[in-house]
């Protein structure tokens, strides 16, 4: 999957129903699925939130966390429309994806590549250009996979996943301005016509 195919997999996301569940990825929510996280992050899951995830459930609405966003676009080969299936070896927190990157540095020196994934201790979000971010956040900023601005969210790191092709994008064709084509004149039909019509003038 290359960088470009991830920020896509990332916009998709936030067009989708979701709400932010800790210890998932693009799951659909479900009773079971409610309680089994709660049995496992017992303090990451209030009777308050427990019951809002309640009433969300649908069979549309689908739970994710900061880092299950990513793992939900690697464990899906970056195809929105399958289920993702679980991948000990990508399986990696927000610290992990840090400590695992190969490339990285100060959010200052954040290059204009859209794919590279912003971080700040506890949290991990997708760059996608133009000073936005794809991110999966319970608070001020929203509730699930939501659009933020870079700015606004605290990041401190960027990085890039070692699963992804990182590529440039293609820049669009540049038009050439073309001029209206230019009717031909024939030279040599002009000049029988004068001579033609300085005969007439003799004659008369």
């Amino acid at each position: 999957m290359t960088n470009l195919e991830l920020v896509t997999f990332c916009e998709q996301a936030a067009e989708k129903k979701t709400l932010y569940m800790w210890g998932t990825y693009g799951k659909k929510i479900t009773e079971s699925l409610i309680s089994a996280k709660q049995k496992q992050y017992s303090t990451r899951y209030s009777a308050a939130r427990v019951q809002f995830l309640k009433k969300h459930i649908d069979g549309e609405t689908l739970g994710c966390d900061c880092a299950g966003l990513i793992k939900w676009a690697l464990w899906t080969k970056g195809n929105i429309l399958l289920s993702p299936k679980y991948e000990a070896a990508t399986d990696r927190g927000t610290n992990g994806l840090f400590r695992e990157a190969k490339e990285k540095g100060t959010i200052s020196s954040l290059p204009e590549i859209p794919g590279v994934l912003v971080w700040k201790d506890g949290h991990v979000g997708v760059y996608v250009g133009n000073g936005d971010v794809v991110e999966c956040t319970l608070g001020t900023r929203g509730d699930g996979v939501v659009f933020s601005p870079l700015k606004k969210g605290g990041w401190t790191h960027w990085l890039k996943l070692p699963e992804i092709e990182y590529v440039e994008p293609t820049k669009p064709e540049e038009k050439t301005e073309t001029t209206a084509p230019q009717p031909i004149t024939n030279a040599k039909k002009k000049i029988s016509l004068l001579k033609k019509l300085k005969k007439i003038l003799i004659k008369h």
